[in-house]
């Protein structure tokens, strides 16, 4: 559209298989052309999957991941025996039933100020604090559908999956609630659960 070298500064990253509902991203630009107009221009160049909801002027320093101060991510099981052919990308499927009580037990242990290494993706260099806040976590069932909906400060890789993961199996009580908080103190990511499939994934809302 601008003819210019453009640099894309996005929120953040998201594994494959994993959806936004409101990803950020800015760039700069020597071009003139209306907020609005940026979001019809670039809508009709993207693939079908991908769509600008919004766009906004904002000031040169101005960082999409930097100046973030907290995103929202939801997560969503489906929980029966049978996947669902028609919208199966967009939940995990589990089955044995789900306890929600014993699963918002064990979050409680999560909220707050702590170290998340234990919830942190495996076998890769990390870098940077592995401190985060988690300022709301809530588990709701509506049906077959049970969500886990979490804001924090920030987020490691992978640590809403390991989350997630870790929660289903104390739902199944395979896991006491209890035991989440001794994951936190231990720091051991062998402790907690599996990485949850990134499908049921997505990040809903970043706050600046």
């Amino acid at each position: 559209i601008t003819g210019e070298r453009i640099k894309l500064t996005g929120a953040g990253r998201t594994d494959s298989g994993v959806h936004a509902l409101g990803q950020v991203a800015n760039f700069k630009t020597r071009f003139r052309l209306p907020a609005a107009a940026w979001q019809r221009a670039l809508n009709s160049l993207l693939p079908e999957d991908i769509l600008v909801v919004s766009a906004e002027r904002v000031g040169n320093r101005f960082h999409a991941r930097f100046d973030a101060t907290g995103k929202t991510y939801l997560y969503r099981i489906l929980n029966r025996p049978m996947k669902k052919a028609v919208g199966r990308q967009y939940r995990w499927t589990v089955f044995p039933p789900l306890d929600p009580a014993r699963m918002r037990r064990g979050a409680r242990h999560l909220k707050g100020r702590h170290d998340f290494t234990a919830f942190r993706a495996g076998g890769a260099r990390q870098t940077g604090s592995s401190v985060c806040r988690i300022k709301k976590l809530e588990i709701t069932k509506t049906g077959e559908e049970i969500r886990l909906t979490i804001t924090a400060d920030r987020f490691l890789h992978q640590m809403v999956r390991t989350i997630v993961g870790t929660l289903v199996e104390v739902g199944k009580s395979r896991r006491k609630p209890s035991e989440i908080r001794g994951i936190l103190e231990g720091r051991d990511r062998e402790k907690a659960g599996q990485t949850a499939p990134p499908q049921g994934l997505f990040l809903i809302k970043v706050r600046y």
